[in-house]
């Protein structure tokens, strides 16, 4: 038998015919056998999932997944071609071995401007083609439909488009957008922006702020041509040296993967007029701020003029940080900061020896220069000098008087009475009018806290006569108290830094109706802590915190008049105002921060609130922690916390009669059923290594919570309503959301006896405060001292008793 050849002209198609016919022909050796050649057939390809309409009503999505399948009868698919639009001899054809693809169809015709979605779409031909083994082309299929796209969006963010008013801007300009692109396949930010600075001083661009769809309308016929372009993570343009007095307008539009553009041409979103004006005038504006302070310049400026200073008062022998930034001009930006300590020539702009440590020339300058720490300065005044430059070379200058005052602490405990309760009306019989408000008046409160005690009563109501007063609540401490109420002008100045600094101690209280006075005058003046925690104030409690001076700070408005100069309405609820970190009402230099340390969020309420120990001290008292104290250098133990009331007991008539200030009308006002409350309710966990070796760290929880608020009506119940700091950022810092007054008079003395006692380490004189028994004895708690239910109360005199 003759081996078969195989002839080089033979398809493989055509191979296994041929091999059949020769093994045929291999019998016959005698007969001649030529093979038999049939032609390739062409493939074929049908779409499985496309597009099947061209109603303009009805269009679909421009990144559409296209589905197909070939078939080639004598042989294989090698692969497919598709094209989009084609037109004649330029038409690209995608080659593809897959049977599927995601393919981007354009939609760049706007259309109807009505509805709050912009659209876009435009008619496409789909063609597709299957290509075998040998070449051959499938017939086409073709697929005709329109596609859609949501148009993307741009708004130019800084500065700040306006309808109305035209930007004032500077020289040199940089102006910040940002786009969206709610559809995008592989992102959501358009894919380049196309930007535009028209002069309105050309005559030819006028129209642009009176029809700015015209504008859109004859740039779109010319794809935006003469237009500059950036890309999606460029959102910024620059222009420099424009001519001062000079009127423009800047347009940015943004395109998407379908080619779409942001259709909306708008005055207040997209297009921003400006005016170029002088840069002299349009200086940064500085912001320093700190633990004691927090203000921001209303305007820039270059001048050590004192009406520019910023004056508070500093503890001696501890280093003193400051912090800052500056807001530019519109359109510009900040270049460098520097900063110097009594420096004697501002322009004087010789290098420092020691960068870290030659305060008094120039540091250098640097973007990323926003803060400075300063030791070793002497006792007195110095100035603080912080310099802004931006872009154009324009700088403002901020001054700070700041003035180191030495601590003394030469007195124990110092009460500072911030309330704005009631005042004394004089009648003419020398006696007071009768009180109208809730108890306790100012002098009610007075004699409540602060009276010597076994005084007789002047001028009562009933009875009228034979009373005598009782010891205040604080009776047997070493205490001076403190009035805020002076009527000054810059009501700091009656609390400051120099006269806490005397003090080893301090009670600040400031009631809830007191916490929202804002006025400087008036029977019903700012209270001196709402003033000082005001932006651009200087704290001198806050300096007093941060010199190691102990705090506790009450009342039920305390929270409030620290924090809601800076409050942002966004957040609040009917049931009263919150106060959060993440909207930037709590932060650094805010005494609720710095000092109690609430750091999450609280909000305030006034309604029938239980105020009981919480079942957190309870766990501490039964397992005590101890850890070393930074401000004494030795141990701190755990307070037994079972020493604190049960339960801070609502007035009861069978044990807390009328205070013969008021008569038997007015038990509304004394028997109260709603309590001020400022409580946590988010988390607020603080934790500190409290291990002095700083190979070693020891976290360990430095917030107690020693009181809950319960009510239904919380946000959170139980919530803690009384905390205990007790970290290295302040020296044993406690704060009470609640009025102690407004309960039973044995709670109260019994809490102030705990915090003087127990937290502060007071001891008492053996004075009687006629306390009255409690209702129900407390585990581990001392018998009381009984008395007659009737007691005295302190006069209605602004003079204690």
């Amino acid at each position: 038998m003759r081996a078969a050849v195989v002839s080089p002209l033979l398809s493989p198609v055509s191979l296994p015919l041929w091999i059949g016919c020769a093994l045929m022909a291999a019998g016959c050796a005698s007969k001649s056998v030529l093979p038999v050649i049939i032609p390739n057939q062409r493939p074929t390809v049908e779409f499985t999932s496309a597009p099947i309409g061209a109603d303009p009503n009805t269009p679909y999505f421009y990144a559409y997944r296209v589905f197909w399948s070939g078939n080639d009868p004598d042989g294989r698919v090698d692969h497919f071609e598709y094209a989009i639009d084609p037109h004649g001899g330029d038409t690209t054809w995608v080659k593809t071995k897959r049977s599927e693809e995601l393919i981007f169809f354009s939609a760049t015709q706007p259309d109807s401007a009505r509805g709050p979605v912009r659209t876009a779409s435009q008619f496409h031909i789909l063609v597709l083609k299957a290509v075998d083994n040998a070449g051959a082309e499938s017939p086409r299929k073709t697929r005709a439909f329109y596609s859609y796209t949501v148009a993307p969006t741009v708004e130019i963010l800084n500065p700040r488009p306006s309808g109305l008013l035209r930007a004032q801007v500077v020289p040199s300009v940089t102006i910040h957008w940002q786009g969206h692109d709610p559809d995008g396949q592989h992102t959501e930010r358009p894919v380049y922006y196309r930007f535009h600075l028209f002069s309105l001083d050309d005559p030819a661009s006028t129209f642009v702020l009176s029809d700015p769809d015209s504008l859109r309308r004859r740039e779109a016929a010319t794809g935006f041509a003469d237009w500059d372009s950036t890309g999606p993570d460029s959102m910024l343009a620059t222009y420099t040296n424009l001519t001062p007095g000079s009127q423009h307008v800047f347009v940015v539009v943004a395109f998407d993967e379908a080619g779409a553009y942001s259709p909306v041409f708008s005055l207040d979103e997209n297009m921003l007029q400006m005016s170029v004006g002088l840069a002299g005038v349009l200086g940064p504006l500085i912001h320093i701020f700190n633990e004691i302070v927090d203000f921001t310049y209303d305007s820039g400026g270059y001048t050590a003029d004192q009406l520019r200073w910023i004056r508070i008062e500093a503890a001696a022998g501890q280093d003193l940080r400051f912090n800052w930034d500056a807001t530019p001009s519109s359109g510009a930006n900040i270049a460098s900061y520097r900063w110097a300590v009594d420096l004697v020539d501002l322009t004087d702009s010789k290098p420092r020896v020691d960068e870290d440590r030659d305060y008094r020339r120039w540091s250098r300058p640097s973007p990323l220069t926003t803060s400075c720490t300063l030791s070793g300065l002497s006792l007195g005044p110095h100035f603080l000098y912080v310099e802004a430059r931006d872009n154009n070379g324009i700088a403002s200058l901020g001054v700070v008087q700041f003035t180191f005052v030495t601590l003394t602490l030469e007195r124990e405990l110092l009460i500072v009475d911030d309330t704005r309760l009631e005042p004394d009306k004089p009648l003419a019989s020398g006696c007071m009018d009768q009180y109208k408000s809730v108890w306790p008046s100012a002098t009610e409160l007075d004699t409540f806290l602060y009276a010597r005690g076994h005084v007789p009563w002047r001028c009562t109501h009933e009875p009228a006569a034979g009373l005598s007063t009782d010891p205040g609540v604080f009776a047997g401490y070493p205490f001076d108290t403190l009035g805020t109420r002076l009527g000054l002008e810059v009501p700091t100045n009656g609390v400051k830094l120099s006269q806490l600094a005397r003090y080893r101690n301090v009670v600040w209280l400031v009631d809830r109706a007191g916490s929202s006075y804002s006025d400087i005058s008036g029977p019903f003046p700012i209270t001196a802590l709402r003033y000082m925690s005001s932006p651009g104030r200087s704290s001198t409690l806050g300096g007093y915190v941060r010199a190691g001076g102990r705090v506790w700070l009450c009342g039920g408005g305390a929270a409030s008049a620290a924090t809601d100069p800076f409050n942002r309405t966004r957040n609040d609820s009917p049931a009263g105002r919150v106060y959060s970190s993440f909207e930037g009402e709590l932060g650094i230099g805010r005494i609720m921060f710095d000092g109690a340390h609430w750091r999450s969020a609280f909000t305030v309420s006034s309604a029938g609130v239980v105020f009981r120990r919480s079942p957190r001290a309870e766990q501490i008292a039964g397992r005590p922690w101890t850890h070393l104290d930074p401000w004494t250098g030795t141990e701190l133990h755990s307070p037994d916390y079972r020493r604190l009331p049960d339960e801070m007991r609502w007035r009861d008539p069978a044990v807390d009669p009328m205070p013969p200030t008021r008569n038997s009308r007015q038990t509304t006002l004394y028997y109260r059923s709603g309590f001020a409350t400022e409580y946590l309710f988010e988390s607020n966990f603080v934790e500190e290594d409290v291990d002095p070796d700083p190979q070693v760290e020891h976290l360990q929880s430095v917030l107690d919570t020693l009181m809950d608020a319960n009510s239904f009506v919380l946000r959170r119940s139980p919530a803690p309503v009384m905390t205990w700091y007790h970290g290295h950022e302040a020296n044993r810092f406690l704060f009470s959301g609640f009025a102690p007054w407004d309960f039973h008079r044995d709670d109260c003395i019994a809490l102030t006896d705990f915090v003087l006692q127990d937290l502060w380490g007071f001891v008492r004189k053996p004075i009687d405060r006629g306390l009255v028994p409690a209702s129900s004895s407390r585990p581990g708690a001392a018998p009381r001292v009984m008395t007659p239910a009737q007691r005295s109360v302190s006069a209605p005199s602004s003079r204690r008793e």
